[in-house]
């Protein structure tokens, strides 16, 4: 069907319709571009299913999109959009970033988390007539539980609950299924979480320069003594690992081709006289 006035579909010229147009607009983008990101550990979310009102005592269906990123193995952070239906003079929609706590079973399939977080909310309300509408803006907060089986890479099946509480508007249950996706590759199953390095790359490096230090004392290596003549020692500092061997190796100063640096090892040469 068409508005009245031949602009478009009535789900497009409605002033709701188009505010649900937009924000939905603006999270497609958003996600789309973070895989393209450095960012890890990504995850996202289609949910369906139903909404129950407390205070009308009524049912409606609800739906919503969730991007989720794996901060470490309990720690998750999630920016969720959800639709919660049309009820009786409440058609409303929000967002949500929320912070959650995971538990993850051994061998790291099945997972159960809670999170929490504000809601941001968009409420339009009509009259009887339909002839006049608010929008109504505002903000509450949002509680959830989710359980995940991930049960064959990269796809993930959610169960998910969410209690929305707001002092100016509606307060709702939803209760929701759906499919996600994992957008890093894993060796393992379950959830992929980022790296942590064991130390500071500063404080590594300084450590193995100490240890270089103390396990390659510099070594004088005198070249074929002529009588009368000034005599070259090389000195090599066994600094330097090989990463195709995995083991330290000097190379003297005198083997470099065209004063060219060496790969390994750290030499000076410096002059000897010899008295005979």
């Amino acid at each position: 069907m068409g508005a009245e006035s031949g602009e478009g579909p009535l789900w497009v010229d409605h002033p709701r319709r188009r505010g649900e147009l937009r924000r939905l607009v603006w999270l497609a983008v958003s996600v789309s571009l973070l895989p393209s990101t450095r960012i890890t550990a990504q995850e996202f979310y289609a949910l369906y299913g139903g909404q129950h009102t407390q205070g009308l005592d009524e049912s409606t269906y609800s739906y919503s999109f969730e991007y989720l990123h794996n901060v470490n193995e309990h720690l998750v952070a999630s920016f969720t959009w959800l639709n919660e239906g049309h009820v009786t003079n409440h058609h409303r929609d929000g967002h949500s970033a929320q912070l959650w706590y995971r538990w993850l079973s051994a061998e790291r399939r099945f997972t159960l988390a809670v999170g929490v977080g504000p809601y941001r909310y968009y409420d339009t309300t009509e009259t009887e007539a339909q002839e006049n509408s608010t929008d109504a803006h505002g903000w509450g907060a949002m509680g959830s539980i989710a359980a995940h089986w991930y049960f064959h890479y990269p796809w993930v099946l959610q169960l998910r609950y969410n209690y929305t509480y707001t002092s100016s508007s509606i307060t709702t249950q939803t209760y929701q299924f759906g499919f996600g996706y994992q957008f890093d590759p894993s060796p393992r199953s379950g959830p992929v979480v980022p790296q942590r390095s064991t130390a500071s790359p500063f404080l590594s490096g300084a450590k193995s320069q100490r240890r270089s230090a103390r396990a390659s004392p510099t070594t004088f290596i005198p070249r074929r003594e002529s009588p009368g003549r000034s005599n070259t020692a090389t000195a090599c500092h066994l600094t330097s690992t090989s990463p195709e061997l995995g083991s330290t190796r000097a190379i003297p100063a005198s083997s470099s081709a065209k004063g060219r640096p060496q790969k390994y090892g750290s030499c000076a040469s410096s002059s000897i006289t010899v008295l005979r």
